[in-house]
């Protein structure tokens, strides 16, 4: 989250989209939700604060149970803030990306229709085909979610990121239509979801940023606050997502001292 957010700022800073000056920040409604999913450092949950029979004064499992049910709610509200966050940040992307494109549509099919027109996009992302596969796996095995799932390639025949846009869609729906169930047992499962699919998500986001470069062999800086190292920003935002030892390559990074940004 916080890569892509310096991302999106450096190739904006760099000039790489239409319609932004180098004092602007780039995508304000993208950056500005990810720096808030990214600045989580910690929830607290109390579930028991509902239950007025003060049982855990009295019974020692009881108070056990409490402080196991506190830890798992806690690590699964954290994941659905950060979830509804990035969710927001997808969004905004949608609307900048998309443009006047399927004006009909409501904004996660926009994304569908779009990355279905443009099969090629889901390539300049390395490793998207295993992060979608890993959500896909993980939302498939939600029983309320299965079939739909199912549907995605079985009924409608999508694939590549068209398909991770719909499995997305799917499982946001599922969420804020109340049908998941909040853990109350010692699991992570839970939480481990919903970081599927936000990964999935900011993918697809890295997705729509480069749909709008200028130059994908433009060189755009590392950071904006950084000592001068840059690269294309095809590679930077095609990879971002990963350790940088899996994907500087020799002569990929740029060392430009004297480039107008240091």
């Amino acid at each position: 989250m916080a890569a892509l957010y310096r991302a999106i700022n450096a190739c904006g800073y760099a000039e790489q989209f239409q319609g932004y000056d180098r004092g602007d920040f780039a995508w304000p409604g993208v950056i500005d939700a990810l720096q808030m999913a990214a600045s989580i450092d910690d929830v607290f949950t109390n579930p028991a604060y509902v239950d007025d029979s003060d049982a855990f004064m009295f019974c020692e499992s009881v108070a056990d149970f409490d402080d196991r049910q506190s830890e798992y709610s806690a690590k699964y509200t954290a994941a659905m803030i950060v979830f509804n966050f990035v969710w927001n940040a997808y969004e905004a992307a949608i609307e900048i990306s998309a443009g006047s494109a399927f004006p009909k549509d409501k904004t996660p099919v926009r994304a569908r229709r779009l990355f279905a027109a443009e099969p090629e996009l889901d390539l300049l992302v390395t490793g998207f085909a295993m992060s979608h596969g890993v959500a896909h796996n993980i939302c498939g095995h939600i029983r309320e979610l299965a079939p739909d799932v199912a549907a995605i390639k079985a009924k409608y025949k999508l694939k590549g990121a068209a398909a991770a846009a719909e499995l997305c869609r799917l499982f946001r729906n599922y969420i804020v239509h109340g049908r998941d169930v909040t853990p109350t047992t010692e699991s992570y499962i839970p939480a481990r979801r919903f970081y599927a699919v936000v990964r999935l998500l900011l993918l697809l986001i890295q997705l729509l940023v480069m749909r709008q470069l200028v130059d994908r062999d433009g060189i755009v800086p590392l950071t904006v606050h950084g000592d001068g190292e840059a690269t294309k920003a095809g590679s930077y935002l095609g990879n971002l997502h990963r350790h940088e030892v899996l994907w500087f390559t020799p002569g990929e990074l740029l060392f430009e001292r004297d480039m107008e940004w240091t």
